[in-house]
C-alpha cells in the first residue's frame, strides 16, 4: 500500500508538471501574439502622432521580458507568466504615453483656437465648429493637423483685422471705430429730432443697416466699409441740418422777440413786426419737411435783420434829437492821429480825440479780472451795426453766455474784442469799478447806447485805439 501510494503521488506530480508545461507552452504562444500586437499598436500610435520617444519605455520593457530566459525554458514559463498576465504593465505604460500625448496636443490646440478667436474678431462664427472638431480628434496627429490649419487661418484673419483697422481709423473691441462712433452719433441726432417733433428719417433705417454691418465677419466689413460709411454720412448730414435748422429758426425768433421789446422801449413803431413774429412761430411749429424748415430759417433771419435795423434807426433818431453833449475837458495831443480813442482802465473812461483834441468822453465797462481787456495800441478794422456774439466757451464754463446780438460794434483786437452796446446793462452801472461788477465784460468795451451811436458814426475803419491804465 505504501509503494503503491508513493507511485500514485509521483504520478500525480508528474501529471501536474506536464499540465504546467503544457499551459506554459500555450501561454508562450500567446505571449508572442500579444507582443506582436503591441508592436502593431505602437506603430499605429506613431502614425497617430505619438512620438517614438514617448514609446521608448514600453518598448524597452517588452525587450527585457523577451530577453529573460532560464536555460531552455522561456521567460513566460519560468517567471510564472503561465498564470499571470505579463503585459499589464506594458499596456498601462502605452496607454499613459498616449494620454499624455493627447493632453499636450489638446493644450496646443486650445492655445491655437484662442489665438484664432482673437484674430478673427468678435463676429467669428467658426469657434463652435472648431471645438467640435477638436472633440472628435482620435489621435495627436489629428490634433496637430487642426493646430496647423487654425494657425494658418489665424494669420489670414489677423491680416484682415489689420486691414479693417486701417480703413476705419482703428478698432474698438474688434469693430470699426468710425462706424461705431458714427452710429452712436446718428442715434443721438435721431433722439434730438424726435424730441423736437421732427422726422427721424433716414436715421432709423441707416442705424439698422449699420448694426447689421457691425455683425458681419471682418472680411465682409472690409469690403462693405465704404458703403456703410457713405450711408451714415449722408443720413447724419440730413438729420443734423434738420435739427440745426429748427434750433436756428427758434433762436432767431427769440432774438426777434428781444429786439421787438427793445424797439418798443425806445418808442419805435411796431411796423407789423408783432404779427410777423407770431406768424413765424406758427410756421416753425408746423414745419416738418426740410424745405419748410429752410424757409423758416430764412424768414426768421430776415425778421431779425429788419428789427435790428429798425432799432438802430430809432436810436439814431433819439440821438439826433438829444442835446449836444458838453464839451470834453482836457488838453489836445500834439501829433495824435486824426481819429484816436483812448480807453482808461483805471477810471473806466473812454475819450475820443478828433484831430488831436478831445471830442467825446463817456463812462465804460471793460473786461473782468479773469478776462481783462487787452492793453496796447490797436486799430478798428471791422464795423457792424448789428453783430451776433457767439460764446467761444462751452457749457458748463462760467464764462459761457448765450448767443447775443449787439449794436454799433467795432472790432479792434483780432481775438474778437469789440467796442459795442450792452442793452442788458443799466446806465448807472458804467464807470469806475464797473470792471469788477456784475456787468463786467469778457474783454470787450461796453459803451452806453446813446453815446455809442455818435462814436460809431464818427469812427472810421483804421481809427487808432489805445488801451492803458
Amino acid at each position: 500500500m505504501r509503494v503503491g501510494g508513493k507511485q500514485l503521488l509521483l504520478a500525480a506530480a508528474g501529471l501536474f508538471l506536464l499540465a504546467g508545461v503544457a499551459i506554459g507552452a500555450g501561454n508562450t504562444m500567446a505571449f508572442g501574439d500579444r507582443a506582436a500586437a503591441l508592436e502593431r499598436d505602437w506603430r499605429s500610435e506613431e502614425a497617430a502622432g505619438v512620438s517614438s520617444v514617448r514609446l521608448a519605455g514600453p518598448r524597452a520593457e517588452l525587450a527585457a521580458m523577451r530577453s529573460r530566459w532560464i536555460g531552455p525554458v522561456p521567460y513566460p514559463v519560468a517567471s510564472g507568466a503561465a498564470f499571470v498576465d505579463p503585459f499589464g504593465h506594458v499596456e498601462q505604460m502605452t496607454a499613459t504615453d498616449r494620454a499624455e500625448a493627447m493632453r499636450d496636443e489638446r493644450g496646443k490646440a486650445r492655445t491655437a483656437l484662442e489665438a484664432l478667436r482673437q484674430a478673427a474678431g468678435p463676429n467669428y462664427r467658426g469657434y463652435y465648429d472648431a471645438q467640435v472638431q477638436l472633440g472628435g480628434a482620435r489621435g495627436p496627429a489629428d490634433i496637430e493637423r487642426l493646430v496647423t490649419r487654425w494657425t494658418r487661418e489665424a494669420q489670414l484673419l489677423q491680416a484682415t483685422q489689420d486691414q479693417l483697422g486701417q480703413v476705419s481709423g482703428g478698432l474698438n473691441e474688434g469693430l470699426p471705430k468710425d462706424v461705431s462712433d458714427a452710429t452712436a452719433h446718428l442715434g443721438q441726432l435721431r433722439d434730438s429730432a424726435l424730441a423736437a417733433g421732427l422726422s427721424p428719417e433716414p436715421a432709423s433705417g441707416t442705424i439698422a443697416d449699420a448694426q447689421l454691418y457691425l455683425g458681419l465677419p471682418s472680411s465682409d466689413m472690409v469690403s462693405k466699409h465704404q458703403a456703410v460709411v457713405t450711408e451714415l454720412s449722408a443720413a447724419t448730414e440730413t438729420l443734423q441740418t434738420r435739427v440745426d435748422s429748427r434750433r436756428q429758426a427758434d433762436d432767431q425768433l427769440n432774438t426777434a422777440a428781444g429786439l421787438l421789446g427793445d424797439l418798443r422801449r425806445l418808442g419805435g413803431a411796431d411796423g407789423g413786426f408783432s404779427g410777423r413774429l407770431d406768424q413765424g412761430r406758427q410756421d416753425l411749429a408746423s414745419a416738418h419737411t426740410d424745405e419748410q424748415l429752410a424757409t423758416a430759417v430764412q424768414s426768421s433771419g430776415g425778421l431779425v435783420r429788419e428789427l435790428g435795423a429798425a432799432k438802430a434807426k430809432r436810436q439814431q433818431e433819439l440821438a439826433a434829437a438829444a442835446p449836444s453833449p458838453p464839451s470834453v475837458g482836457g488838453a489836445c495831443i500834439d501829433g495824435a492821429a486824426a481819429q484816436l480813442i483812448v480807453i482808461h482802465l483805471a477810471t473806466q473812461q473812454l475819450v475820443a480825440y478828433n484831430n488831436g483834441c478831445p471830442w467825446l468822453q463817456t463812462a465804460v465797462t471793460t473786461g473782468r479780472s479773469a478776462l481783462p481787456t487787452d492793453r496796447g495800441t490797436f486799430h478798428i478794422f471791422y464795423k457792424a451795426p448789428v453783430y451776433k456774439m457767439v460764446s467761444p466757451w462751452k457749457k458748463p464754463s462760467p464764462f459761457w453766455y448765450p448767443d447775443t446780438y449787439v449794436y454799433n460794434a467795432m472790432e479792434f483786437v483780432g481775438d474778437g474784442t469789440f467796442i459795442h452796446s450792452a442793452e442788458w446793462q443799466p446806465a448807472s452801472s458804467y464807470g469806475a469799478g464797473s470792471q469788477n461788477g456784475p456787468f463786467a465784460s469778457h474783454g470787450c468795451v461796453h459803451v452806453p447806447s446813446g453815446t455809442l451811436q455818435r462814436l460809431y458814426n464818427w469812427a472810421a475803419i483804421g481809427t487808432t485805439v489805445v488801451v492803458g491804465d
